[in-house]
C-alpha cells in the first residue's frame, strides 16, 4: 500500500506527487495490480467525498481515498508520524509532508520516499518489495 497525505486544493505538492505515482503505476505494468495507492486527506473539513471523488481519479482511476473525519485523519497521521496543521497566516493552505509511505502486506512501514523521488526509483523499490511478498 502506497500512502500519500494531502488535500484537493493543494497548489504545489499534491498534484505533481499524484502524477508521479500515476507514472509509477504505469512503469510497474501488471505489478501495479498488486499495489494500492491511497490518498488520505489532511483537510477533511473541506475535502468532501464528492471533491475527493472528482480529484483523485484524475491521476489514476485505480487510486483510492478514505472518507474520514478530522479526528480519524489526525489519528492516522499520528500513527505514521505525519504532520499537517492549518497555516494560521494562510487559512486556505495546509502545510503538510511530501512523504510517500509504503507499507508491506503485513501493514509494516517499509519505504519512505520524498516527493522528489522519481517514478523510476519508486517503481524499482516497489518491485523489490513485491518480490519479498
Amino acid at each position: 500500500m502506497v500512502l500519500f497525505f494531502g488535500f484537493t486544493n493543494c497548489p504545489d505538492i499534491c498534484p505533481p506527487t499524484l502524477a508521479r505515482l500515476a507514472q509509477t503505476m504505469k512503469l510497474l505494468g501488471t505489478d501495479a495490480l498488486r499495489v494500492q495507492v491511497l490518498f488520505v486527506t489532511v483537510d477533511p473539513r473541506r475535502d468532501t467525498p464528492a471533491q475527493l471523488a472528482a480529484f483523485v481519479p484524475k491521476f489514476d482511476p485505480a487510486f483510492s481515498w478514505p472518507d474520514g473525519d478530522l479526528a480519524g485523519t489526525r489519528r492516522r497521521g499520528a500513527r505514521l508520524s505525519h504532520s499537517a496543521e492549518t497555516d494560521a497566516g494562510n487559512p486556505g493552505h495546509i502545510p503538510h509532508s511530501d512523504a510517500i509511505l509504503v507499507k508491506d502486506v503485513k501493514g509494516k512501514l517499509r519505504l519512505l520516499f520524498k516527493a522528489t523521488a522519481s517514478a523510476e526509483d519508486i517503481a524499482h523499490d516497489l518491485r523489490l518489495l513485491l518480490k519479498q511478498s
